[in-house]
């Protein structure tokens, strides 16, 4: 799951609860204005016409074993499904030690990278890959992968809070070492598409004295990627919220141009191939209430940057959980339907068609929670399921990781949904992305 919206749950539950029972006739970009404009599949487009992005989605699951529940990438069940596998692999750690040492990750580690490799070519498509130096929150170095006791160890970095990769301890170290492991993983995946930090604006956002030295650090990523292999599209991904000045107390206010602009200057010298997007409405729906139509377009004008969307995806569930406490009665923060999915959806290959993206990530193509999860509050589930609700539950997270798991065009069982029809349609159409960067 995304973990890097924790700085904005306690405002949405606040704007969502004093927002309990208005009538709001405005609809978003993920929420739908009634049934008969939603379920059209698109049937004003040319189904016959070319896509110009290719669409990729992860397979999010979640391992069970007897004394842990791990982050897992499955795709069983996704053949035919996908142009390219999301790879997205900050959930399974660097092997900082062995990288700054210029020596071989630990194999388990490297049997993990070789399995989810193993599922992309299975499926017979290639690979849309993410790494990124930082935490699932963005405020500190990526979890470490090491080896005990024939076991894989993936843990948070030792050294915890923002890090200075200029002058933070063995800055030199650890800088060669996120070289080698993007370099390596590179190399391993070979993959199509390579973006080399994720939601890097987080970084700013909580670690303002440190982003300086992170883009140093990402425009010696991108020489060595781009030196290995040219043709390969390298980029980074922002929270798009972020962008257009989503803080309070800030220097503008949100949606004011002046923001994205402001934020746009920090990056400036930072090379890159394409600009990669990290949205999701539906965690942001009261603020994306305020952002521009153009929330898209205004940066490829200011920039000239193509974009692409790394990550993004809409759920279709009514969302309640326990609030305040975890006896209490339950709070119903969202309440969409396969209307609203199927609008977030229609609406984010119109936005992608129309900026000539070439490529669209869903957040994963399969719910990572089963129905007796996200279907009853609180949790009522068998195994361990509900041990892993209350533990988010004790994280102030378990509003977005419920919508984060009903996120799939197919549920857990591999049911598909009504959103289905309209993913397999546009991906029925050729793909004819346009050329150069």
């Amino acid at each position: 799951m995304r973990q890097a919206i924790l700085f904005i749950l306690a405002l949405l539950m606040v704007s969502a609860i004093a927002c309990q029972g208005d009538d709001d006739s405005e609809s978003s970009p993920g929420q739908a204005q009634d049934d008969d404009d939603n379920n059209d599949n698109n049937d004003n487009d040319d189904d016959a016409s070319p896509r110009s992005f290719y669409l990729t989605a992860m397979g999010y699951q979640y391992k069970f074993s007897p004394y842990s529940i791990e982050d897992d990438l499955d795709f069983s069940g996704l053949e035919g499904k996908l142009d390219l596998a999301s790879l997205q692999m900050e959930f399974f750690g660097i092997p900082w030690t062995e990288f700054a040492a210029g020596e071989e990750p630990p194999p388990l580690w490297v049997e993990k990278m070789a399995g989810y490799r193993q599922q992309a070519d299975d499926l017979g498509v290639g690979i849309f890959l993410s790494v990124t130096p930082l935490s699932g929150m963005r405020d500190g170095l990526s979890k470490i992968a090491y080896e005990q006791d024939g076991e894989l160890m993936i843990e948070d970095y030792p050294t915890p809070g923002c890090y200075d990769f200029a002058a933070g301890p063995n800055a030199a170290t650890i800088r060669q070492a996120y070289l080698a492991y993007v370099r390596w993983m590179a190399d391993f995946f070979l993959p199509d598409y390579l973006a080399i930090a994720i939601e890097l604006n987080m970084y700013d956002w909580n670690c303002p004295d440190q982003y300086a030295a992170t883009l140093a650090l990402l425009n010696d990523v991108y020489d060595q990627e781009k030196a290995a292999a040219p043709d390969r599209p390298v980029f980074q991904t922002y929270v798009m919220e972020l962008m257009w000045g989503y803080e309070e107390g800030g220097s503008c206010a949100l949606g004011d141009a002046s923001c994205l602009h402001e934020n746009l200057d920090k990056i400036a010298d930072l090379r890159r191939d394409r600009f990669g997007v990290s949205i999701y409405p539906f965690i942001m729906q009261y603020a994306l209430d305020e952002l521009p139509d153009d929330i898209f377009s205004a940066v490829t004008a200011a920039t000239g940057d193509r974009i692409v969307f790394g990550e993004t995806g809409y759920p279709n569930k009514l969302i309640t959980f326990p609030y305040p406490d975890y006896d209490s009665e339950c709070l119903t923060l969202f309440d969409y339907g396969d209307a609203d999915q199927i609008h977030y959806l229609e609406y984010l290959f119109d936005q992608a068609q129309q900026l000539d993206s070439d490529l669209v990530c869903w957040w994963s193509l399969r719910d990572f929670l089963p129905s007796a999860v996200q279907g009853h509050c609180p949790c009522d589930a068998d195994g361990l399921w509900c041990i892993l609700y209350e533990a988010v539950w004790e994280t102030d997270l378990l509003p977005a990781w419920l919508g984060w798991g009903a996120m799939g065009m197919l549920d857990f069982a591999w049911q598909p949904k009504s959103a289905l029809a309209t993913w397999n349609a546009w991906l029925a159409r050729p793909v004819a992305p346009a050329s150069g960067d």
